[in-house]
C-alpha cells in the first residue's frame, strides 16, 4: 500500500471476486449432489437409458455390419 494512489487502495479493497464461469457453477453445484438428492424419477429414467443404450450396443454387434 505504500508508493500506491489512494484511488488504487480503494480499487483493491472495493473489487468483487471473478464472477464464476457456467462450468465452475456447474461443478460446484454438482460437487455437493448426492446420489440420495436425485428423484425417484431421475434414478429410473437413468436406469433405463443405460439398459436402453447396452441392449443396443448387444443388438447391433449381431449384425453383418460387425462382422
Amino acid at each position: 500500500m505504500v508508493g500506491q494512489c489512494v484511488d488504487e487502495v480503494a480499487n483493491e479493497v472495493t473489487a468483487a471476486p471473478p464472477a464464476l464461469t457456467l462450468s465452475e457453477q456447474l461443478a460446484a453445484y454438482w460437487s455437493q449432489a448426492r446420489f440420495e438428492d436425485l428423484p425417484e424419477a431421475v434414478v429410473w429414467a437413468g436406469k433405463r437409458f443405460l439398459l436402453d443404450t447396452l441392449a443396443a450396443g448387444v443388438a447391433v454387434a449381431r449384425t453383418p455390419v460387425v462382422d
